[in-house]
């Protein structure tokens, strides 16, 4: 998958749908949340709501088809998360 935005920031413009799922897996494994881990449906739900241009896509890749979000620039994210969270915040 490429590894820079648009802006050439080191950026995935693409990920796994299961890179996501593990990822979170692994920070609630690593600060001992315990309780019931969201699956891949709801993650999905949450990521759209904090960055509404992500989308889920259906891709071939080495032979495979496979779900991937597509990752809009850093600085879009950025400003999406600033929307979600109705404030700015200081990226430095």
């Amino acid at each position: 998958f490429p590894s820079h935005d648009s802006d050439g920031n080191d950026w995935p413009t693409t990920t796994s749908v299961d890179s996501i799922a593990n990822a979170f897996k692994r920070y609630c494994s690593r600060r001992q949340i315990d309780s019931r881990l969201p699956g891949d449906i709801t993650i999905g739900r949450a990521l759209k709501r904090m960055v509404p241009e992500m989308k889920r896509a259906r891709v071939q890749h080495n032979g495979e088809r496979r779900w991937v979000y597509t990752v809009p620039p850093l600085a879009d994210c950025r400003a999406a998360w600033e929307v979600f969270v109705k404030q700015p915040v200081s990226w430095n």
